[in-house]
């Protein structure tokens, strides 16, 4: 289950930080959401999570993952 941990400073990444239960005991669920996608999710930086639209959202993610694949 995903779950959004309350408010902490100090802490580097953004407001909408997830957590969730990683477990890989066995390979089918190794590859169940929260398993591949909540650390790629907490690496964005905050300008790409506060975009105000879906377009700007995939806009910026895109840019981000442009930079860092050169």
């Amino acid at each position: 289950s995903l779950s959004q941990p309350g408010p902490a400073s100090g802490i580097r990444g953004h407001a909408r930080r997830l957590s969730g239960q990683v477990s890989t005991k066995c390979l089918q669920s190794a590859n169940t959401f929260t398993n591949r996608i909540v650390n790629e999710w907490n690496a964005l930086p905050a300008t790409v999570i506060d975009a105000d639209s879906v377009n700007k959202f995939k806009n910026r993610y895109d840019t981000f993952m442009s930079s860092q694949q050169s």
